[in-house]
């Protein structure tokens, strides 16, 4: 009897497409965009800076755990580690997390079309949770 198509889980398949794009796009917009000033972020081909994004900094007037980290990922991506741990102290781990999502969510979606499932098991939630963690624990703690 010939095994019939195997079944993908579309959903999951989806997901793994929109992180793909998320974290290439991302690290992608850090290598061409500019910090001036240590405050205002550009865009390539562009004299007016970008809005702040931070709607927690918008509304209460204090920085999240995430402030300055677009700033960070583009000093980061120009070898300027120094001044990206000023921005955050936690974008160096944010930053290689990121990174490290290309080749894995790629190799997943590789996955899914050649056995019909990802290679996933409980451990792949435990990068993200220390990212978590650590980000917490780097705006509590930051100077």
């Amino acid at each position: 009897m010939a095994a019939g198509p195997k079944q993908i889980y579309k959903p999951e398949l989806i997901f793994r497409v929109l992180v793909l794009l998320v974290a290439t796009t991302a690290l992608s917009m850090s290598f061409v965009m500019t910090v001036e000033d240590d405050q205002e972020v550009y865009l390539p081909f562009t004299t007016v800076p970008m809005p702040e994004m931070c709607g927690f900094r918008s509304l209460l007037g204090v920085g999240c755990p995430g402030c300055g980290m677009s700033r960070a990922f583009i000093s980061i991506s120009n070898l300027e580690i120094d001044k990206a741990l000023a921005f955050n102290s936690a974008s160096l781990i944010v930053y290689l997390f990121v990174a490290i999502q290309i080749p894995w969510h790629a190799m997943q979606i590789y996955m899914t079309f050649l056995r019909g499932g990802p290679i996933d098991t409980w451990w792949t939630l435990l990068p993200p949770m220390g990212v978590i963690i650590w980000l917490i624990w780097c705006y509590c703690y930051r100077s």
